[in-house]
């Protein structure tokens, strides 16, 4: 039965983000790509407001009908490459009237669902050093390689944009295999490309993050980041949430490690009072939830043998290792390297 709360979390994309892509493919391929793309209501789009919500399927089948009918293997990297402002819509106008780099990589982490929630940038540091990951679980995390590259090359391309300089990366690690075009892609990024990674993410140097937005407009930022506030509350209006829509939230924030009741009733704008409230009234309980988010994503990362488990262990919410041992032996029966073994 639907919980009434606040928040939809289906994997949506703005339609200025699928609609440049279109675009693109247009530009590079020609009229043709259409007949490719009748799953796709292409006039109703054009006529669609930029910040109406694609379900983000459409787009990942975008990539790859277009990729493999015309054999474009670097489709989604070239894409992101010459992604302009147009596609990001109101963040790509917030960033660019951001005052450093800095800023508009802190307005792309906190309002990045305005161009699609398929996934969540994290910015970190250590000492000198930048890293700028893209995290996705959930259906975004099946969607192709295409995906992975257009964010990381956008990211890549639009700083550049703004700041009017060629940043040099110190290198960027992607998870998919290589694909033979290992030469295009450190022509695109502009530093070394490793593949078959355990993260999907951009090294820099922590300095570029001074650098001075070319044509920086404090007043601006401030009206802009008003809107995305605005931008941001409408896509999180809905009537009613599932139990897996609250499940797939818990599991995004799991990594982060701001997974408490209180931080989760924040994502879906209600206070923890109303949120406890609301699922008790369905016999739910968040303890419950959160031991089913914790478990599917284990098994999801375990099936993918990709992370050592003390790494595993970490994102799916354990300090310890031998705490996560021990809570899956209580879900599944097994051990997680007996669950691996298995599968």
């Amino acid at each position: 039965m639907p919980i009434e709360l606040s928040q939809q979390n289906q994997a949506t994309v703005a339609n200025s983000y699928l609609l440049s892509l279109i675009e693109f493919c247009e530009h590079i391929v020609g009229p043709e790509i259409y007949p490719n793309l009748k799953f796709l209501d292409i006039d109703n789009l054009k006529l669609s407001a930029p910040d109406r919500r694609i379900d983000a399927r459409e787009y990942n089948k975008t990539l790859t009908t277009v990729s493999k009918n015309f054999d474009l293997p670097t489709l989604g990297l070239d894409f992101g490459a010459q992604i302009g402002a147009a596609a990001f819509n109101l963040l790509g106008y917030l960033t660019m009237a951001s005052d450093t780099l800095g800023s508009a990589a802190v307005g792309l982490q906190k309002y990045n669902r305005l161009v699609s929630n398929m996934g969540q940038s994290q910015i970190s540091f250590e000492d000198d050093i930048g890293f700028a990951e893209w995290l996705v679980f959930g259906e975004a995390s099946h969607f192709s390689y295409h995906v992975v590259d257009a964010v990381l090359a956008g990211w890549c391309s639009f700083s550049r944009r703004i700041v009017e300089k060629e940043i040099p990366v110190i290198k960027v690690e992607l998870k998919h295999q290589d694909l033979g075009q290992r030469q295009h892609y450190q022509k695109i990024f502009g530093g070394d490309v490793i593949f078959n990674a355990s993260r999907n993410r951009i090294i820099f140097e922590r300095k570029w993050f001074d650098l001075p937005v070319a044509q920086a407009q404090q007043t601006v930022y401030q009206a802009v980041v008003s809107q995305a506030e605005y931008a941001i509350a409408k896509i999180d209006e809905t009537n009613e949430v599932s139990e897996q829509q609250i499940i797939n939230v818990i599991q995004q924030c799991l990594p982060t490690g701001n997974f408490n009741v209180n931080s989760i009733a924040e994502k879906f704008k209600v206070s923890e009072r109303t949120f406890q409230r609301k699922l008790s009234q369905h016999d739910l309980t968040f303890r419950d939830l959160l031991e089913t988010a914790r478990s599917r994503l284990a098994v999801d990362l375990l099936k993918r043998d990709e992370l050592p488990l003390s790494t595993i262990s970490g994102l799916v919410g354990f300090a310890e290792q031998s705490a996560f041992t021990r809570a899956f032996k209580r879900w599944h029966g097994c051990t997680p390297k007996q669950f691996q073994k298995s599968t």
